[in-house]
């Protein structure tokens, strides 16, 4: 009776391991999204959550999604050299849906401008005009992470892009006014001040409210 448990459990992940081998991989993908689902209400990061999350990706490996919420943990608890691999895996077997998103966090969350333009630049090549990371444009994220570079002229060049994609469609009072903000703040670290107050006044004209807009105009 004293190995009972521990023999009982062998022959429960052997079992295990046959039903994955029998599975065809729409099987086991469909089974891997009902337990990686079924936990959606669990906190992100917490043991439930990965654990729930690991068995998910040891039935199906190649489930992109489950790897990148799996590297996510890792990501907002600072450790890059536990949540890149993961991350990775993910963009591997998913690359038009997060390679843009992992240049949005080389971006946001480690200032990597580089690499975050390295991806933004893929995944336009992948699906141009499709990808919108947290939100927003490529062109958008192009935009901040050359400001962040300090190369003003492309900067500029990639809030105009945005600006005249997203007027085209919406209009431009629908358009974020960030991108007013970091247009203008671009043309004005470029010595451009009247093209900087043009994009500063705009922003007040739809937001009259903007303390960003008003302290870069003072």
């Amino acid at each position: 009776m004293k190995y009972y448990l521990s023999l009982f459990l062998i022959f429960l992940v052997i079992a295990c391991k046959k039903d994955k081998e029998l599975m065809s991989a729409k099987e086991r993908r469909l089974k891997a999204e009902q337990i990686f689902k079924s936990g959606a209400h669990l906190p992100q990061g917490s043991p439930k959550s990965m654990t729930r999350i690991a068995k998910a990706i040891s039935i199906d490996s190649t489930y992109a999604e489950a790897l990148r919420e799996h590297s996510v943990a890792y990501l907002k608890r600072g450790l890059p050299h536990k949540w890149k691999p993961w991350f990775d895996k993910a963009v591997q077997y998913d690359p038009q849906t997060w390679i843009p998103w992992r240049g949005y966090l080389y971006l946001y969350f480690y200032r990597d401008y580089e690499k975050a333009i390295s991806d933004f630049n893929a995944s336009d090549t992948l699906t141009p005009h499709l990808d919108y990371p947290q939100g927003h444009s490529v062109d958008f994220w192009r935009g901040l992470a050359y400001l962040g570079l300090k190369d003003y002229q492309k900067s500029v060049a990639f809030w105009d892009k945005h600006i005249m994609k997203e007027t085209e469609d919406t209009g431009e009072d629908w358009v974020e006014l960030e991108a007013f903000l970091y247009l203008g703040i671009a043309h004005h670290e470029s010595g451009n001040n009247t093209k900087a107050l043009e994009n500063f006044d705009k922003i007040i004209h739809y937001f009259k409210f903007s303390a960003d807009a008003k302290y870069y105009k003072a």
